[in-house]
């Protein structure tokens, strides 16, 4: 194998493990919520959510899946409680990515939601309607 090539594999195979960790500790940790409420497009939204102490396991998610870290209920937080950290993930594009990225790698429940939620992403426009059956949208 040329040096090159084996330099690309490393990086593949280190990518892989990556996404692996993130599945691995999204599907523990995270929550893929489809909420249904008449206001949004179509009926629901979909978020992805993993919050938690460890700000440098989050970190580290965040990285991999090209998000973003923020402190969570800093309002609310009594002195005795620590610190807690959330990525929160709701742009439809992002969402979406982020689960095709994961999918493979999720066990046989989190993958039907995964599914479940990448299905509805898929039927709504960029712009915010709903793809109808023959490939159009609904006004």
């Amino acid at each position: 194998m040329s040096r090159s090539l084996a330099h690309c594999y490393d990086d593949w195979v280190r990518e892989q493990m990556d996404l692996a960790w993130a599945a691995g500790l999204f599907e523990g940790e995270g929550c893929i919520l489809v909420e249904n409420r008449a206001k949004y497009v179509g009926g629901k939204r979909v978020r992805l959510i993993i919050a938690m102490k460890d700000q440098d396991v989050l970190e580290r998610f965040a990285r991999i899946v090209g998000a973003e870290v923020k402190p969570w209920n800093v309002a609310t937080r009594k002195p005795e409680h620590s610190m807690m950290y959330r990525v929160e993930i709701g742009k439809k594009a992002d969402t979406y990515q982020i689960l095709k990225m994961l999918r493979p790698f999720f066990g046989e429940r989190r993958g039907e939601k995964a599914d479940e939620a990448m299905e509805f992403l898929e039927s709504v426009n960029y712009d915010g309607r709903i793809n109808n059956r023959r490939g159009g949208h609904n006004g």
